[in-house]
């Protein structure tokens, strides 16, 4: 285990920016954009495998992904929540 770093008071606090690692391709998100507008998709399925490993999934009206004012910061970036409270290894609602 690395030890932690001190944070001077003040100091900024860099978070880890996916546009700057390579963890979105806005390319690809506007093809996909396109692809629904062209083909007249009306809803995505979004899938995971929860944690015993089933796959699971869940649908969103195709809509919402057009309805973005900035690509750069939305679902293509900060990903999707989600009520997993009736999943198999998530937290209950009563808990």
């Amino acid at each position: 285990m690395s030890p932690k770093k001190k944070i001077k008071p003040g100091a900024e606090i860099k978070a880890k920016n996916p546009l700057v690692n390579g963890g979105f391709e806005e390319e690809a998100a506007r093809a996909v954009l396109k692809m629904i507008k062209d083909k007249d998709i009306q809803i995505v399925d979004l899938k995971f495998n929860d944690l015993p490993g089933l796959w699971q999934h869940f649908s969103i009206p195709a809509a919402e992904l057009l309805e973005m004012d900035d690509i750069t910061r939305s679902i293509w970036v900060d990903g999707i929540g989600f009520d997993g409270s009736s999943i198999r290894g998530f937290q209950k609602i009563q808990e």
